[in-house]
């Protein structure tokens, strides 16, 4: 078992998402499990140049091909935490953000990151890339008290993914 809180949770989220029957893959960064980015192409005027590689912890594709994206933010800098909300912004077929936390102050600046970001990024035809409410309905605190206990932590994000799972995302 992994030692570090942020690569045990990851571990966690990768065996809920695996035991999702709607996910066709799941995958999962930071472990010994088959690994694959999320492309994100770049380029100007629909022309793709260039690739860039995004790494989530954990990601996820749906029957659909739509992607859900799982971060777990564990002493997460701002800028780490405005480069996951864009990066996760910019993937093609994106379904969902969910942003994991440990605590009360990281779920406020997971919050307020996604007002402040995504509230200011558009797509080319002038619509939210992602709604910030949304974001914000999706962070999962994990309280402290169950922090050392693998078997609530899962039954903890299996509960609240289980909102993702049911409900459609909605744009703004």
């Amino acid at each position: 078992m992994l030692q570090n809180r942020h690569d045990r949770v990851v571990e966690i989220l990768y065996g809920v998402c695996r035991a999702h029957r709607p996910y066709t893959a799941v995958y999962a960064d930071h472990l010994r499990a088959p690994f694959k980015p999320i492309g994100i192409p770049a380029g100007k005027g629909g022309e793709v140049s260039k690739v860039y590689h995004f790494r989530p912890d954990v990601w996820a594709r749906l029957s659909n091909g739509k992607i859900d994206v799982i971060e777990v933010w564990d002493e997460q800098s701002e800028a780490g935490g405005v480069q996951d909300l864009i990066l996760t912004a910019l993937t093609p077929r994106l379904n969902s953000m969910t942003i994991v936390c440990f605590d009360e102050a990281a779920v406020a600046k997971a919050k307020e990151l996604a007002s402040a970001v995504l509230s200011a990024a558009y797509n080319g035809s002038g619509s939210l890339l992602l709604d910030p409410s949304e974001v914000a309905r999706r962070v999962i605190l994990v309280p402290e008290k169950i922090q050392s206990d693998d078997a609530a932590i899962k039954q903890l994000v299996k509960d609240r993914l289980r909102a993702t799972w049911t409900r459609p995302r909605t744009m703004a």
